[in-house]
């Protein structure tokens, strides 16, 4: 037998040895990868899985929302018996629309020409209750040497303290009197009680201004609140946010490019019935008074937390029901669970039925059944390219 054939027939065996290695190899690997062989000869279904960890990630929820002041008062005339019903008459008109104004600023004045008389009045009052106990504390001094020396009766001494009591009674009266009478007075200039804006003024000087009517409002702007419109089903990280990290920012329509700090000042105690979201009030900065009420915005909740997650594609939904797969051992076991929302792409928040350091099935779920024996060693029967 010459060379050549020799060397035809080794590259024949050769080539027949790997067409049956290759054929023993797709065989194995369609048994250990193909659920339906697999559990037809009694193999462990091929599964892939991933371990339950908790991670560390920011939640970002973002809800839109109107700004309002953060307080408002109505200025009025005092209410009260001093002024009487007839109303006063408006002299002077010191702000108009939109003006900012501080506490204890002059707002409006009314006609002080009645309290004036009646402050001057109580203060004559007064000096003559002062120089009538003067007088008698002087008289019940003398008398109570008399009375001592023995040349005064005793019931004649005693009327002379009772007066002496009386007129001390009487000053004190004057005293309360004339301090009604300038608050009265001080009343008829009317001062704005907070820091704010202006709203409309609609009064004018002339005017008889009565209990009860109102002039003008003074809304308070810093901080400016807004109210948004929060997704009730994340609620319960506002309730929590003392046990982590949260931060608000807010972008308005008037201020596209600019964020605002804020924090959250009320959660409203039920879900709102026709926007079916939770009333939510974030105080934001407005220190440079830029800002004003009845502008539209967009609030974002940044909370920094942790959590177990899973992947989404080991989730089964069946009949509403929600179910994965894990592993104990070597055993496939169908397990009910609660999910919350999609917080990283991909992931899902556990909220029972699982825990830290549990396995998933992620891949051959949808051939599974309860109590299979499964085969998580992917690389054992996973085709790979030599």
């Amino acid at each position: 037998m010459n060379k050549k054939v020799l060397i035809r027939l080794a590259v024949a065996l050769v080539l027949l040895l790997f067409a049956v290695w290759s054929f023993t190899s797709v065989s194995r690997y369609n048994d250990l990868s193909d659920p339906v062989r697999a559990r037809t000869k009694g193999l462990p279904m091929p599964v892939r899985t991933a371990t339950i960890e908790l991670k560390h990630f920011d939640e970002l929820i973002g809800a839109t929302g109107i700004t309002e002041p953060s307080n408002s008062v109505a200025i009025r005339v005092d209410e009260g018996r001093e002024f009487g019903e007839g109303g006063l008459i408006l002299t002077e008109k010191y702000v108009v629309a939109g003006q900012r104004v501080t506490v204890g600023e002059v707002l409006f004045a009314l006609d002080p020409e009645t309290y004036e008389l009646r402050v001057a009045t109580e203060e004559a009052k007064l000096q003559y209750r002062t120089d009538d106990l003067r007088r008698r504390e002087v008289d019940l001094k003398r008398f109570e040497e008399l009375e001592q020396a023995g040349t005064l009766a005793v019931i004649e001494f005693t009327r002379f303290v009772a007066e002496a009591f009386e007129a001390r009674f009487r000053r004190v009266e004057a005293l309360e009197s004339l301090h009604t009478a300038r608050q009265i007075l001080a009343r008829t200039r009317l001062t704005s009680p907070i820091d704010g804006l202006v709203d409309r003024v609609e009064v004018v000087t002339g005017q008889v201004i009565f209990q009860r009517e109102p002039l003008t409002t003074i809304h308070k702007i810093d901080p400016l609140h807004m109210r948004v419109d929060f997704p009730p089903e994340r609620a319960q990280l506002l309730r929590a946010a003392k046990e982590m990290e949260m931060t608000v920012n807010v972008q308005l329509d008037t201020k596209p490019q600019q964020l605002l700090s804020a924090e959250v000042v009320h959660v409203g105690p039920v879900v709102d019935l026709q926007t079916r979201t939770l009333p939510v009030t974030v105080a934001i900065d407005n220190s440079d008074g830029m800002a004003l009420p009845g502008v539209g915005g967009f609030a974002r909740f940044r909370f920094k937390r942790s959590a177990l997650l899973i992947p989404t594609v080991s989730v089964i939904e069946r009949d509403s029901r929600v179910m994965v797969f894990t592993v104990e051992g070597e055993t496939a076991r169908i397990r009910e669970i609660e999910l919350g929302p999609t917080v990283e792409i991909g992931y899902r928040e556990v909220l029972s039925g699982l825990s830290l350091g549990e396995k998933v099935v992620i891949f051959g779920q949808e051939t599974l059944e309860d109590g299979d024996q499964v085969n998580e060693d992917w690389r054992d029967w996973a085709r790979r390219a030599e």
